[in-house]
Parts: structure tokens; sequence; C-alpha cells
């Protein structure tokens, strides 16, 4: 092991600030093999060397010093244009990744990192890659856990792993070795698809990656100080025999010939058949060759000769193995290709909405890939899911455009946001253009309305905000709210006909006291007096989605107060959410009712994410929980007022969620299956999906004509 990199062990620092009651504290590091404290010394004046001194404890008189050379040098990467990745291992059931090796990929791979950040290219970047990665992991898995095991002994116990990679981005392999971020493989039996029976029918799959460069050894062929470490099976990304680029994969369709692929189309016919395994192929292609096989249709079509869609799909079931990756030089611009490729999966959202948008998202992918949504605003009702599903806001009402940004709480100006929010008949209101609208006293709305910002930039900010009290389907979507204040204390109109003297408000962004069937979806909201959302007083059928919250303390409060059981009753979805910035508690805090918490991505939290009191069901499914570096606020949950007696009882658990740098969610209960049945409102996706999920949380920019 003299040639071997040391890594620290996850979670290892040399320093630790800890705050409690506002004072900061500092602890030492402690050496791995001692319980002492470390005392710095000045180091000895000695070339690429460091001195560690550990003071030896219970040996009085016997002062003990223990030197340890520096490690190596982490290996060079040689610059040759094309993306690495950092692979890493963990434990199944233990959430802490360590660096194994270095993968060097192929030109395919460099065209979906660089087309990662589009629109199409995430989705590929998300798949087809981590797919190609895991193909080379498996295939020298023994190789790799030998190595994980010789250099990181706490691994010597596992039985099982789980493997995960990082892009080496800029060529700063120190950054890319961070054990935050890192993005898990699909297992071996995940591999295993229909789509992988069928290509075994045409032949083995070779993978768009070569070169592998161990960490912790080098090369045994290595000279001059070479440390780019031993190659995959002795081969830098080829296999003899194996066709590539486009133009091959064709040949290699047409060297079957038509009447003998047909000859197995009968074994087949089910797959043809089948429109969602099909579109999973077209997006999972590379786009290089999407483009390609697009261009390759409108060039038979010029010529009068067109493909049947069963021999589309052959050259498509051959296009999705790694095999045929193109290798030329000269490849487009992945930033053309992505928009050509866009451009030609522009069809009906009805039919197609998955292929077309990509995002994994279910609502959004029932609406954001209309390009004609100003012209069909209302069908975005019929998108809701979770417990307010229902919520149909002003579908079935006429359009109420706000022209004025100003406010009246008593008397209200036709044109105003607070005038078409009290009528009593449905209404769909939207902005005619950019807004800032500080409200005097909080907003009261009416049942069936729908608050839609698309379009515009419109903020409810600086004054009180929305309150949502014994109403119903109210649909408040793609708007800003934040730095809400408190109100009241005054006279506020409820309807036309009415108003009232308002004692005062808490402050929060939405207020949802004694509502049901609501849906707030595609918010930003951050900084007010109170809570974000806040849903009490037998509140229920609530679906919270898709909003990005950030920079504020007490988030979201779900439950009146410990003692009020009609909120027994509560159900609220919170799902596809990003939880930002500066955020500290209550994400939500649950009390009593049935909650269900799904592939949201928790960012950060100060004190905790998830919280409770009075027996609450929680059902946390395929979320992503990023701990912070404090040591002290690694768990996720917080049990609150009562003994753990009484809360190992409640019904809070955890399936399929990613719990990253040292997270960990503490379940309690029994888990009765019809307490959770009442907990549960959609299919989970899974966790390594919420990037892609999650991606376009908060309020869009979407502008008319295009899709949004």
């Amino acid at each position: 092991m003299a040639n071997a990199i040391i890594f620290p062990e996850p979670g290892e620092s040399r320093n630790h600030s800890i705050h409690a009651k506002g004072t900061v504290l500092r602890r030492r590091w402690r050496h791995s093999l001692s319980s002492a404290n470390i005392t710095p010394q000045k180091p000895i004046p000695q070339k690429n060397h460091r001195l560690l001194v550990v003071e030896a404890k219970g040996k009085r008189g016997i002062p003990g010093q223990y030197q340890r050379a520096a490690p190596p040098p982490l290996p060079k990467l040689e610059d040759d244009g094309n993306p690495k990745f950092v692979i890493f291992i963990r434990m199944a059931n233990v959430y802490l990744w360590y660096p194994l090796n270095i993968v060097t990929g192929g030109t395919t791979a460099k065209i979906m990192v660089s087309a990662k950040d589009n629109f199409l290219g995430k989705y590929v970047y998300k798949d087809t890659l981590a797919r190609n990665l895991a193909a080379v992991v498996y295939r020298d898995e023994k190789e790799m856990q030998k190595m994980a095991i010789k250099q990181f002994r706490v691994l010597r116990s596992a039985t099982e792993f789980r493997y995960g990679y990082k892009l080496v981005e800029n060529n700063n392999l120190r950054a890319a070795l961070g054990a935050n971020d890192v993005i898990e493989l699909p297992t071996q039996d995940e591999l295993k698809t229909v789509v992988d029976k069928v290509k075994d029918f045409f032949g083995e799959a070779k993978e768009s990656f070569g070169k592998i460069t161990f960490l912790n050894q080098e090369t045994e062929n290595s000279s001059d100080g070479d440390t780019t470490g031993p190659t995959s099976n002795s081969k830098e990304g080829t296999c003899s025999g194996k066709l590539e680029g486009f133009d091959a994969a064709i040949t290699s369709a047409d060297r079957f010939g038509v009447t003998t692929v047909k000859q197995d189309l009968d074994s087949l016919l089910w797959i043809a058949n089948s429109t969602e395994l099909v579109l999973k192929l077209l997006t999972s292609l590379t786009l290089l060759q999407s483009w390609r096989l697009i261009q390759e249709e409108q060039h038979n079509k010029v010529n009068g000769r067109m493909r049947t869609p069963r021999q589309i799909l052959i050259v498509l079931l051959i296009l999705h193995s790694p095999v045929f990756s193109s290798s030329s030089p000269d490849a487009v611009d992945p930033e053309t290709i992505v928009q050509q490729v866009n451009e030609k999966l522009n069809v009906s959202r009805r039919k197609l909405g998955f292929l077309s948008c990509n995002t994994g998202n279910p609502i959004d992918d029932c609406w954001r890939c209309d390009k004609n949504w100003d012209k069909n605003r209302r069908l975005l009702a019929d998108c809701a899911i979770g417990f307010g599903k229902h919520a149909i806001g002003g579908r079935d009402g006429d359009i109420y455009v706000v022209t004025d940004p100003s406010d009246d709480p008593v008397n209200p100006k036709p044109g105003t946001l607070r005038y078409g929010c009290i009528q009593k008949d449905p209404l769909w209101i939207i902005f005619s253009r950019d807004m800032v609208i500080k409200l005097k006293q909080e907003l009261l709305m009416n049942s069936f309305k729908t608050i839609d910002g698309r379009g515009a930039s419109v903020h409810i900010a600086g004054g009180p905000c929305i309150t949502i009290q014994y109403v119903t389907n109210i649909i408040i979507h793609g708007i800003h709210i934040h730095d809400c204040k408190q109100g009241g204390n005054a006279y506020v109109r409820d309807s036309p006909e009415h108003y009232g003297w308002r004692t005062v408000s808490d402050g929060d962004g939405v207020s949802i006291f004694g509502g049901s069937q609501v849906w707030v979806d595609h918010c930003t909201l951050s900084n007010c007096h109170d809570g974000l959302i806040d849903a009490i007083h037998g509140s229920s059928a609530i679906t919270i989605s898709n909003n990005y919250m950030s920079h504020h303390n007490k988030v979201m409060l779900l439950g009146h107060s410990d003692d009020y059981s009609p909120d027994k009753n509560m159900q609220v979805t919170i799902a596809f959410n990003r939880f930002g910035e500066g955020l500290v508690q209550r994400m939500p805090r649950c009390r009593h009712g049935y909650f269900h918490v799904v592939n949201n991505d928790y960012a950060q939290w100060e004190m905790y994410a998830i919280g409770g009191s009075a027996a609450p069901t929680i059902n946390s499914q395929g979320n992503r929980f990023l701990a912070p570096d404090d040591s002290e606020i690694k768990e996720v949950t917080k049990h609150e007022d009562a003994p753990e007696s009484e809360w190992r009882k409640w019904n809070w658990r955890s399936e399929g969620d990613l719990m990253l740098n040292g997270a960990f969610f503490t379940r309690s209960g029994a888990g009765a299956s019809s307490s959770y049945a009442k907990a549960s409102s959609l299919s989970a996706k899974s966790s390594s999906l919420v990037d892609s999920i999650t991606m376009g949380a908060g309020s869009l920019k979407c502008k008319k004509g295009a899709r949004c």
C-alpha cells in the first residue's frame, strides 16, 4: 500500500463548529486509532512530509508520537477532451460514499455531458449515461470490490454494494472526490429490462466508456510518474467485431434483412404495440443518434420510401444499445442537436407528452408540452395530483384579467386582484403584465378561484398575503410570494355583499384555515412573518407541489394544535418541491392527520426537515435529503412534545429516500397498512430522479406560443 492513495473516511474533518445557544465551540479532530486529542505542533522541516503528533492517553510521562508520510498525489488526468467520472462505492444499507476509481468516457459520453443542461439532454444525461457507466462497473465489479475492501476497512463486513458517480468538471479531480451530490447508478437488476432481452437477440452491447483509472493503485507498466492506471480489459473503449456510428446501425439492420427480421416480429409484436416502451426507447437515444435518425427518415420520405413502424422499431432497439456510439471527431454541436431534436419532437402533449417534455414530473408533463398553453390555461386544472387532485379552481368560469396592482381592502376596483378573488362565480384569474402587488390587508379568497401567474412575473410581497378560509376549490399557480407581513384590526371584504372586521393575521404566505380542495403549485416562497404555507383548523384535500422555498424559519405547519381533534382527518400531499437555502425547520411540521411527502429535494435545514406531534402518519417516499455539515443536525426527523415511549407508536416511515452527507430518518410505529393507505396519494418515483423531477420548481418563465 505504499503507492496507494489514502482518502479520509467520509465525515472526518479537521474542525467541527457546533452552534449551541449562540456559542461557537471548537472540537479538535481525533485520530482514528486513538481517543486522545491531537495537539498541533510546528512541522519539522522535511521535504514532502507532514508530521502528525498524537498524545497517548493514560500513559503518564511517556509522550508518544506518530508520524505518517503525506499521501501520494492524486492521479494525473490526461487532458484529452473526453469526460471523466469518479466512481463511488457504498454499503447497500449505509449512505456513505467512498471514491473508488475514474472512468474515462468517449465521444458519445462527451455529447451527453455537453448537453446535460438542455431540456432534452438532461433526461438523456440522467438515464443513458448512468446505464453505460453501470455497465462498466458491473463488468469489473469483483476487481472493484477487492480494491474497495483493501482500501476501506469498513467495507469488509458488507455483503451488498451500491455504486454512484460524479463528473470531473474543469479537470478538478479533488473537487469530484467529495462525497456530496453523488448520483447513484442503477443496480444490475434494474439494467435487466425488456429492452435488454430484445438487444440480446441482436448481440451483446458494448459500453461507450473505456479507460478505467483506479484511485488506489498505479499501472503495473507505468513509468515516469504516469498514474493513469490500468484500462478495462486492456482495451480503451473498443470491441473488435462491433459496428459503430449511425450508418453502421442501419447497415446492421439491413444485414438482417426485412424478411429475416419479420420471422421474429411475431414474438416482438407486443413491443411494437407498446407506446410507452417506444417512447422510453426514443428518449433513451443519444442526441446525435436521434437527430441522425430524423434526417434519415426525412431522406426516405423525399425518395418515397418510408420505413414501416416495425422496421423503425428494430432500428431503435439497435440504437438503444451503447454499441452504436458516434465516434466521429466532427460531431455536430450538442446545443444545435438539442434544438433540432426538440423541434422535431414537438408533438401533442396528450399523445406524446412524456417524449416531448422528458421531465418525469407528471404534473409538468401534463401541460408544459403544449405550446398553446396560453389559449388552454384551464386545462391545468386537469393536471392536479395527490390529495388535492379534485381542486378545479375557476376551471368552469370566465377569464378575469388583473390590470391594476393597487389594492383597497373594502372597496376594491375592477381590474385589481382582490376584486376578482372575492367574486361568487368561478373565475380563472390571470395578469396582463409583470407587477408587484402590495396588499394592504390579507387577501380573502372566495371558492372556485384560480390565480394563474403564467406569462408574467407576479409578486405578492411587502404586506399581508393570501388567506383561504372556509372555502373550497382554490388553485394558486406561478406567482412569487415573499416578505409577507401581519395584517388585521381592520375591515376586509370577502364577497361582493359582505365585509367584516379582521383581527391580527399570522403573516403567512398562504394561510389555509378550514379550506379544502386546495392546490398550490409552481410558486416561489420566502421570508414571511410566520409560515410560508400553513394549513389548520380542519383543512384537508391539499396538494403542495413544484414550489421553491428558501430563506425562512418555520416553513410549513399542518395542523392547528395537539388538542384540535378535527385535524385528524387532514390529508396533505407534498410533492416535487425544492426546499432550498436558508430554511430552518418545519418542512413540514405535522399534527394528527395523514401526510404524503414524496419526491422532494431537501437541500438544507438548520434544525430538522420533517417533524410532528400528536401522532400524525407520515409517509416519506423517494425524497432526497442532503444533511448539513454540522454533525449535530444530521437527523431528518423530529418527534416533538412526547416521550419516546409514546412517539415510538407513531407511524412514520421512509421508503426509497436518498440520504446524503450522513442524513438519517428515525422511523417509528408498527406500520399498519390501513394507516399508510390514508397517507398515500400517488406513486413515488425513484429518488435518483428527484433532480430532474424538481428542476422546474418555483415560478416558471412562460412565453406565449412556446412550451413553458
